[in-house]
Order: C-alpha cells, then structure tokens, then sequence
C-alpha cells in the first residue's frame, strides 16, 4: 500500500522529512509528486528524482513552475502519471492544494480508474469570493473547480481551525480534520545557546516576499518611532524593494538589504537575528494563513514578534509577543521593550521553547496519522 503526495510546497528543503517520517511510522511507501523547477524567494529550485528510505521523489515538467505555477503540469504529463498511479495503486493520494485547483480536479478525473481515496488541503482562513479576488472568468473557473470537486474528494485536511471554519462555510461536507502543516526541519535543529547581549544594538529580521500585505512599511515606521540602537535585515524579493530603501532612507533606519537564500542557509541567518518581526496586514485581499518563518526563526533563538493576523498568532503562541495590524505604534513599543538584554533573552527563551513543544517533526507529523486514520475510512 502507498500514499501519493502531490505538492510544490515540497520543493522546500526539509519539508520531505515530514514524509520520511510518515512512511516509517506507518510501514508505507510515499511517492511525492513535484515540478522538476520551483521558485521559492526568487531562488529557481531544481528538484530532483531520488529515492530514500520510504520514501520516493518523481518530478514532471511544468512549463511555468518557474513563476510558481503549477496547476497544468499533469495534464501535460497524463501518460506518465497515469502510468505511475497504476504501479503503485495508492490507498490514499494527497493533494496539498485547495478544492478549487485544477491539480484537485485532474486527480478527481482519475479517482474512478484507479480506486483512490483523494485527501484535499486547506490553509485559507476565510471563505473565499474568487470574484472578487481574480475577477469575472478566474472567479467562474475558480468557482466550478470548488463546486465539483467537493462534492467528490473524501477528506479536507486544513491547517487550523480557522481554516476548518472557513471550509464550512463554503458547505465543503466531507470529513475536515484539523493538523499543522509545518514542523522545524531537521536542518533548523539546535540547542539554545543565546545568552544576554554585551550591545544594546537590536538585529531585527523580516524574511519574506516583499509586497504591500506583508507589512514591512509597518516595520519601518515602528522602528524609525521607537529610537532604538538597531539594524534591520531584510531577506526576500518581491516588488516593494525600492519603495522600502526609500522609506528607511527618509526615516533613518538602519536597512540591510541582504536579498535572498536558500532554505538550507537561512539557520545561519537566524542565528544572527536578535528579534523576527512578521508584520502582515489584515486588510488585503492576500491574508497571512501561517508564516512558517517564524517556527523556523524560534528554532533558532530569535525572539518572534507578529500582528494579530490570521494564522501568526497560532505560529508564535501565547508566550509570543502580537500587536495589532497596521499599527505600528504598537509594534514599536514591543520594540522598545526587547531592546533591553534581559527582555529579549527572556522572549527568546519563551518563543524556543513553544516552537519545540508544538512543531517538532513528531509531533506534527502523529497529529496528522491520528486524523488521517480517524477520517479515512
């Protein structure tokens, strides 16, 4: 018996260990299904056909998997893949994408030749109007994909409750079971070694794509307000660079730009981060449903700070520090505050310690076998 996972997301470095650990635990192969070319944080990822342990990696050409889109590639490989849903004859195949993609729905034109149970996921937090967000013809495409696929896939696995919520109020009535997506990859793995700062200078981090919901206008002005001895590092691409060296210029902040890195060299990078800042807006038609950036910097030792938006306040915990979106006066009183050693020291602990607690590989990866076998029948 076999699990099919089907996911761009897994073109991060580490993520496969997530299935790694799954095919042990179970006694199952896995066989991961990826574009051959990815683009994660401006970086073009290659992915690569390999086999280990249980598990085994396939990729197939999609022309424009290098601006991340993924959603036709099968259609154009339907030989090959049909070819390898025959040899394996999987119990389960595994879409990491939302009933509305057409991946979900050339998978669901499949289910009745090869007798598979299709497993959908969901991270979105609120109920989705495509017309309003892509417009009258992707809104019609958009909305007939979701029509029919969930009336057919088996069961929705969504990230949070929050995401649940919002698959019930789309009338999606399959099993829903709720599991986190994202664990600290083994490449992130360390003791706490941070200790209390000999320079009152705070590295304060962002890592992202840098584009208007992400908020880093907002980080800016907090910083500029609170006065503080700081650097600020920005790790990411994305279409606001300019605006935001300008923005830092005018209100004399300390702004590194230090452009983008692989997933396998940014434990480094956090180790130099005092405080990870993920400043999302909540306003936007583009809502933050995790920042997974901010498990992996905790893993690290950094401080994590986020707006109350979306799914941050799950990432970060109760022992994380949140500020309303939008509002940096707030955020730069948080500031203020973690510019004294012991403070920070203290909210490093605290943000190392709930990152290991709740998104250890396994643990993440239990919480979704549990729900998987209670759900699947």
């Amino acid at each position: 018996m076999s699990i099919i996972v089907v996911a761009h997301h897994l073109s991060v470095v580490g993520t496969d260990d997530y299935w790694y650990m799954f095919g042990a635990e179970k006694n199952e192969d896995v066989i991961i299904f990826k574009p051959l070319f990815w683009q994660e944080h401006g970086i073009i990822l290659k992915n690569n056909n390999s086999f280990s342990g249980f598990v085994r990696n396939i990729t197939f050409v999609s022309p424009f998997s290098k601006k991340r889109k993924q959603n036709i590639y099968f259609f154009l490989n339907i030989a090959k893949l049909c070819y390898y849903l025959y040899i394996f004859r999987p119990r389960y195949v595994y879409v990491m994408n939302t009933t509305n993609s057409l991946i979900c729905l050339q998978f669901l034109l499949l289910k009745p030749f090869f007798k598979f149970k299709l497993i959908a996921w969901a991270s979105r937090l609120e109920k989705r109007n495509f017309f309003k967000v892509f417009g009258i013809i992707k809104g019609i495409i958009f909305s007939f994909f979701r029509f029919i696929n969930k009336l057919f896939v088996d069961a929705i696995h969504a990230t949070s409750d929050l995401a649940a919520l919002a698959l019930m109020e789309e009338k999606h009535y399959c099993p829903i079971f709720v599991a986190p997506t994202h664990a600290i990859p083994p490449h992130f793995i360390c003791r706490f070694s941070r200790s209390i700062k000999e320079t009152p200078t705070l590295n304060i981090g962002f890592v992202g794509e840098l584009k208007d919901f992400k908020g880093v206008d907002i980080l800016i002005r907090a910083i500029a307000l609170s006065n503080i001895s700081h650097a600020l590092y920005i790790i990411g691409t994305g279409p606001q660079q300019s605006y935001l060296e300008r923005l830092a210029l005018n209100s004399d902040v300390n702004f590194n730009y230090l452009g983008s890195f692989k997933n396998e060299e940014m434990p480094e990078v956090y180790d130099n981060i005092d405080v990870l800042v993920l400043p999302s807006k909540g306003d936007g038609v583009i809502i933050e449903k995790f920042g997974r950036v901010l498990i992996e910097g905790a893993s690290r030792g950094c401080a994590v700070v986020g707006s109350n938006v979306g799914g941050i306040p799950l990432a970060i915990g109760k022992n994380g520090l949140l500020f309303q979106d939008n509002n940096h006066t707030d955020l730069s009183m948080i500031l203020i505050m973690l510019s004294n050693v012991r403070n920070l020291l203290k909210y490093q602990k605290l943000s190392y310690q709930y990152a290991y607690k709740n998104y250890s590989m396994s643990r993440v990866v239990k919480t979704f076998i549990d729900n998987v076998d209670k759900n699947i029948k």
